[in-house]
């Protein structure tokens, strides 16, 4: 059975992002999917120091968080769906704050990649004009991990 991870960046609870992963996620399970859903909000995530133990070595990463947990249960995944809204111009900050601290993925570079898996990427706006960057930094996270967006 297919396990399929929403992802909220959204610190809102039942706002626009948290309902749209949801539906998301309901589509998949009625199509036979196993779900489940994070808010990066709850999880203790701290920024990246640049210290470059996890590039130069190999060595983990010496930031005591929930960064390692996220980045296995991403890489569990059958499939993600991951939504943020659009503040200015760009996604919340926890977006950015993960893709920095994917510098710990870079050591597993010569591992066996899986074959690309689907990703849905939501970027919730006030206005149609204001999205900005949010779309790219999406595609970008759930790229970096192997999966392949679809419409």
């Amino acid at each position: 059975m297919a396990r399929i991870l929403g992802i909220i960046g959204s610190a809102r609870r039942w706002g626009n992002c948290d309902l749209l992963v949801r539906q998301a996620l309901q589509g998949a399970q009625e199509e036979g999917a196993e779900s489940e859903l994070l808010r990066l909000t709850d999880l203790r995530l701290d920024p990246c120091t640049g210290c470059m133990r996890c590039v130069i070595g190999g060595k983990p990463c010496p930031i005591d968080d929930d960064m390692a947990w996220l980045i296995d249960s991403i890489q569990e995944a059958d499939g993600l769906v991951l939504a943020a809204p659009t503040y200015f111009l760009g996604p919340a900050a926890v977006i950015k704050l993960v893709l920095d601290r994917l510098l710990m993925v870079t050591g597993r570079v010569d591992e066996a990649t899986p074959a690309p898996r689907p990703a849905i990427t939501l970027a919730t706006a006030g206005l149609q004009g204001w999205r900005g960057v949010t779309l790219p930094y999406l595609n970008a996270l759930v790229t970096a991990f192997g999966f392949r967006t679809i419409e």
